[in-house]
């Protein structure tokens, strides 16, 4: 499918050593069926999201046939949730799902966004899926800014991202980065873009379940949805969040 005239795409990108951590943290308390539910909520209530944002294609790049059961999943699981409008979107071709490509995760990363510029989408965003709870604001305004950087970050509280965003393909931002070392993954990157020429923005700190402490963090924000009436966001998380809890000592 080829982007209109300056349309924007949104990646979902899955990567299965980001599932197998959030599982290992949860081993002793949860069935390998209870870790795959929260996962496939996780990514269920992150579609839901995307869905709302207007004139934006999205991605859904998975990176095995077990990931892709989940994303079918999802997805099926979705559409008993949904508006008649999101419904249109969602069969209407406007989601899209890719294998990702690459031997290493800057690889994979890499061929994503190409992959999007190549079609003729600009800008691009990538996010996981393990953050059922970022909001379509912010993800609104990772697309603004990109109308005067060239890069845009999210940065999580562990060093991370949970956010890249491009105007434009820029190579370096993945080329030479250290995935799983000791130097965290986004200061390496900010490093890259900031000795060069590039523009580039920061958005607000958050958080993407890597560690247990993330979990509070996501209860906090569903507690606060509901607060505030609303009854939608991360609606999956919380089921699925909320049979675990009450089987937990």
């Amino acid at each position: 499918m080829s982007a209109k005239k300056a349309q924007s795409a949104l990646i979902i990108f899955l990567d299965d050593t980001n599932r197998d951590k959030i599982h290992s943290r949860l081993a002793d308390n949860l069935s390998d069926n209870e870790k795959d539910r929260l996962y496939t909520a996780f990514l269920e209530d992150t579609i839901f999201t995307c869905l709302n944002l207007p004139n934006t294609v999205l991605k859904v790049n998975y990176p095995s046939e077990e990931a892709l059961e989940i994303v079918k999943n999802s997805i099926e699981s979705l559409k008993e949730r949904l508006s008649p409008r999101l419904k249109k979107t969602l069969n209407g071709g406007d989601v899209v799902t890719i294998m990702s490509e690459g031997e290493s995760q800057g690889e994979r990363l890499k061929h994503a966004f190409e992959q999007a510029f190549e079609k003729g989408f600009s800008p691009v965003v990538l996010i996981g899926c393990v953050t059922p709870t970022l909001s379509k604001k912010t993800l609104q305004n990772a697309f603004r800014c990109l109308k005067k950087s060239d890069v845009v970050f999210g940065p999580t509280l562990e060093g991370s991202y949970y956010l890249i965003g491009l105007s434009e393909m820029q190579e370096d931002v993945f080329d030479n980065i250290d995935w799983f070392g000791d130097e965290a993954v986004y200061s390496q990157m900010v490093n890259v873009v900031s000795s060069g020429s590039l523009k580039w923005h920061e958005l607000d700190l958050w958080y993407d379940l890597r560690q247990p402490e993330d979990f509070e963090f996501l209860i906090r924000d569903i507690n606060f949805f509901r607060q505030v009436g609303d009854e939608k966001s991360a609606s999956s998380t919380e089921v699925v969040l909320g049979e675990i809890l009450k089987k937990m000592p």
